[in-house]
């Protein structure tokens, strides 16, 4: 009978063990995925800032070239590698906020997006200039402090 009793009480304790190796082998694996999931997301948040930044600069050498040219057809051809620059961008930022997560990097677009539209105003100007053809006050926009800090 103890025999019985000690075996039974044996296998419960098996068994209990049992199940909850199981219930953390289970956590571990969700855990895991969790993690992995954060981290794909982060490194496509990267990949995306870095196409931001790619669009970014290439706006910028769109405008310089349409500011240095002194051929018409050459500078509409500049104007509009500006424009396409500028849907590029906008379309990476887009790409971009969803994986903006973390409340510091909230914060930081918040201050991104309160100077960009401070950039853009200034970009605006210069490209309507251009269309005007009036390249003296592009070209003095264009050296503005404002833009001067990206």
């Amino acid at each position: 009978m103890l025999a019985y009793k000690l075996a039974l009480g044996f296998g419960f304790g098996l068994l209990i063990t049992l199940g909850l190796g199981l219930y953390y082998v289970h956590m571990q694996a969700q855990i895991n995925d969790e993690v992995l999931s954060g981290y794909s997301s982060d490194l496509v948040g990267i990949s995306d800032a870095k196409d931001v930044l790619i669009h970014f600069s290439q706006r910028g050498r769109a405008m310089r070239q349409a500011i240095l040219e002194a051929d018409e057809a050459r500078r509409t051809l500049a104007v509009g590698m500006m424009a396409s620059s500028r849907t590029r961008l906008d379309k990476a930022l887009l790409d971009l906020r969803p994986r903006i997560v973390r409340d510091e990097n909230r914060q930081n677009l918040v201050e991104f997006d309160t100077s960009f539209a401070a950039y853009n105003a200034t970009f605006d100007r210069i490209v309507q200039c251009l269309h005007q053809g009036d390249l003296e006050t592009a070209r003095a926009l264009a050296s503005d402090p404002v833009l001067g800090q990206w």
